[in-house]
């Protein structure tokens, strides 16, 4: 056999048959293009099959000079479906039928040998239209330019319609394809449909059917929930707020997250809202460092004695509340004070100090029960060894019936108010009241010293599990922490209400 083509090599292998559920049986040239020199280029390479010896096809093979491929991956240069394609009677309709696939699925013009090959099958009809698109769509010399979806998908359009790509088409199998689907069974989406079953008549062959292996879709991801309104502009003038963004900035870090850092910019935003509604906030950790439990409590603890102090006009009570104050101030000036009149370090059993035991009867007040309120900000983590399935948000609030806190006091006097506002918090950022939010696991009573040294309404909110990679995921973007502070004002909102 002479070959005058100066660049033409010829494989001629077996057929691999493909078994599909539907019992059709195909075969599909599988061997890469290849260049041969002038002095081999009257060679032709045989393959003998390991199959059936009868059964042969023409490899694809690049015998072009003027076109352009990229065998680096990624997009190959498409010729318009308006360009490059004859479409004068020089072609009969099996021949047009051929030489679209060579222009538009491989990008170049048919070489000869392989032309007459596929021809002869489609006329004696020993394959059909869908068989002969795979053979081109999954030949190795696709495969080796390296097209991604976008360009796979185009030249099915091409190919297998006879037309560009609609854009909402065009996206539609993008989508499935970015969901896992493989691309035969995006390749049989196409030459299943009646456009391809059109040019298949039109050229006078049989179209066929094509059963790709067994694919299913993974579900659409939800959409995003709509954005909520912002918090409405309610008068909170007269409340009084004190947010504790917990440890200092950097505390408790891992994979980038910072609970300290994160929990402060949590607590300025909800302070700025409040602000901007007329309440009275009182930042327990105002900057980035860390300020002792100690000194935090005892800021709550002075502040609620001058508002109650103005309640009082007996000389003896008036002089017990400064000096109660003078107490709670040392402790701000001295954390280590602390030690002599709270229970820190927790001792199991011990019991309040007087001191303290007259700090909290004296907040038995409704000045306090009706304006006040401590919310702790935290983000939780589980012991080790972690635990990164455990995740959601949490309400804690001071127990009369928790063995250490009824030991060490036991008349807390605002526990079903605690609770009435951990629960409305916890609504308000987690399913449905925030749609993205937390898994709610509930108010839980406890003795935390943020909630016992004290004896106003507190709670002390754990905001999702930054060892859980999803709850951390979403303490990690600003916009959350924004939406997550919405949540807050609104719960503050109705709790005041």
């Amino acid at each position: 056999m002479n070959i005058k083509r100066a660049v033409t090599s010829l494989v001629i292998i077996c057929s691999l048959a493909l078994s599909l559920t539907s019992g059709i049986s195909t075969a599909y040239a599988t061997e890469l293009r290849e260049t041969t020199s002038d002095e081999d280029s009257s060679e032709i390479n045989t393959f003998q099959s390991e199959f059936e010896e009868d059964e042969t096809l023409v490899v694809f093979d690049d015998t072009s000079d003027d076109e352009t491929t990229d065998s680096g991956g990624g997009h190959v240069p498409v010729v318009p479906i308006s360009e490059g394609l004859d479409t004068s009677n020089q072609y009969d309709a099996v021949e047009y039928f051929v030489v679209r696939l060579y222009r538009y699925t491989l990008n170049r013009s048919y070489d000869p040998i392989g032309f007459e090959f596929w021809t002869a099958r489609l006329r004696n009809r020993t394959t059909n239209g869908w068989q002969i698109a795979f053979d081109f769509f999954f030949s190795n010399e696709f495969i080796r330019d390296g097209h991604n979806d976008s360009d796979f998908i185009f030249r099915l359009y091409r190919a297998l319609m006879g037309r560009e790509p609609d854009s909402d088409g065009r996206q539609f199998w993008l989508d499935l394809m970015n969901r896992g689907m493989p691309r035969q069974n995006v390749f049989a989406g196409f030459v299943n449909s009646p456009e391809f079953e059109r040019l298949s008549n039109e050229a006078g062959i049989e179209r066929g059917t094509f059963v790709p292996p067994a694919f299913i879709a993974p579900p659409q991801p939800p959409a995003p929930p709509p954005p909520l309104p912002p918090p409405p502009m309610v008068d909170l003038s007269g409340r009084i707020i004190f947010l504790d963004a917990g440890h200092g900035d950097g505390w408790n870090s891992i994979n980038g997250y910072s609970e300290g850092t994160t929990m402060r910019i949590l607590a300025e935003r909800v302070r700025t809202r409040l602000q901007e509604r007329g309440a009275t906030v009182h930042m327990l950790r105002p900057g980035t460092a860390n300020v002792p439990l100690q000194s935090r409590v005892a800021q709550i603890n002075i502040t609620t004695l001058r508002a109650i102090r103005g309640t009082h006009t007996n000389p003896a009570t008036l002089a017990e509340i400064d000096r109660l104050i003078n107490v709670m101030q040392n402790i701000v000036n001295n954390p280590s004070a602390g030690t002599d009149f709270m229970n820190v370090p927790f001792q199991p059993g011990r019991v309040a100090h007087p001191d303290m035991v007259s700090i909290f009867e004296l907040q038995n007040n409704p000045i306090i029960r009706d304006n006040y309120l401590v919310i702790s900000l935290h983000s939780n983590a589980t012991g080790v060894p972690t635990n990164p399935a455990v995740h959601g948000a949490n309400a804690f609030v001071i127990s009369n019936t928790h063995v250490n806190a009824r030991h060490y006091f036991g008349r807390f006097s605002f526990e079903s108010q605690s609770r009435q506002f951990g629960g409305i918090a916890l609504r308000y950022i987690t399913p449905p009241g925030l749609p993205n939010g937390f898994h709610n696991r509930g108010v839980v009573g406890s003795n935390y010293f943020m909630l016992r040294e004290h004896n106003i309404p507190a709670v002390l909110m754990e905001n999702g599990f930054h060892t859980n990679l999803q709850d951390r995921t979403k303490l990690s973007d600003d916009g959350f922490i924004s939406i997550l502070a919405d949540g807050y004002i609104r719960a503050i909102i109705e709790y005041f209400d």
